[in-house]
C-alpha cells in the first residue's frame, strides 16, 4: 500500500461517524506511515444540501493532521468543482487552494530521479523556456519564485510545457517525477536589463 484514501462521507458535527471522528481512526491504523488522502464527498452540496464550508472546514481539519501524514483531500466528485456548483470552486481558489502544490514525495518508493531542466533561458518579453524532457523521468514541472528570501512555489506545469510567463526576480525551474522527487534547479534571474541562468 503506497497511500490510503478512505472515502469519509459524513458531515463533521455529528458526534456519531463524524468525519474527523473517522479520519482519526483511519491515521491510527496507518502503521506503515503511508501518505493518507481523505475522501470527500463533493456531491453532497447538491445532494445533501451541504453547505460549501462543510467541505472548507473538512479541508482545514485534515491539514491540522498533518503530522500524522494527512496530506490531502480526494473529492467525488469533480464535476462539483469544474461546473462550479454553488460557488465551490471560486470559494476554494480563493482561500484553501489559492496557491498551487506538488505531491507530496513518496520517499520509500524507488524511480528514476527527474532529470534537471536543461537550455533555461529568460527572453526579453519576460518568459522562461526549457528544452523538453528526452530522459522520461519528468512528470511535471515546477516553477518557484524568490521572494523575500523565501522560495515560493507559483506554477506546476505538465510535462509537456515548456514556458511560462513571469515577472522581474529571481527564478527556479525544477523536474518533478511520478513520485513527487524534485531535480536540482537552475535558476535564473530576469530584469529589464539582464536576463540569463545564474547557477544550478
Amino acid at each position: 500500500v503506497d497511500y490510503l484514501s478512505p472515502q469519509l462521507y459524513w458531515e463533521i458535527d455529528p458526534p456519531q461517524q463524524s468525519y474527523p471522528a473517522l479520519l482519526d481512526w483511519w491515521l491510527q491504523q496507518n502503521k506503515m506511515n503511508r501518505h493518507l488522502y481523505t475522501g470527500n464527498y463533493a456531491s453532497a452540496i447538491v445532494v445533501k444540501s451541504w453547505p460549501v464550508n462543510e467541505l472548507v472546514r473538512q479541508v482545514q481539519l485534515s491539514r491540522d493532521r498533518r503530522d500524522q501524514l494527512s496530506l490531502g483531500n480526494v473529492f467525488f466528485s469533480a464535476k462539483t468543482f469544474s461546473h462550479n456548483t454553488h460557488r465551490i470552486g471560486d470559494t476554494f481558489k480563493s482561500g484553501e487552494y489559492s496557491t498551487p502544490a506538488l505531491q507530496p514525495e513518496m520517499t520509500w518508493l524507488t524511480a528514476p530521479a527527474p532529470s534537471s531542466p536543461q537550455n533555461v533561458r529568460a527572453s526579453a518579453d519576460f518568459k522562461l523556456y526549457w528544452s523538453s524532457d528526452s530522459s522520461h523521468t519528468v512528470r511535471s514541472w515546477a516553477v518557484y519564485a524568490l521572494r523575500a528570501d523565501v522560495w515560493e512555489l507559483v506554477h506546476v506545469l505538465n510535462r509537456d510545457t515548456m514556458e511560462v510567463g513571469v515577472q522581474g526576480g529571481y527564478y527556479a525551474v525544477r523536474g518533478v517525477n511520478r513520485l513527487g522527487k524534485e531535480s536540482d534547479a537552475v535558476t535564473v534571474h530576469v530584469d529589464d536589463i539582464y536576463v540569463g541562468v545564474v547557477g544550478k
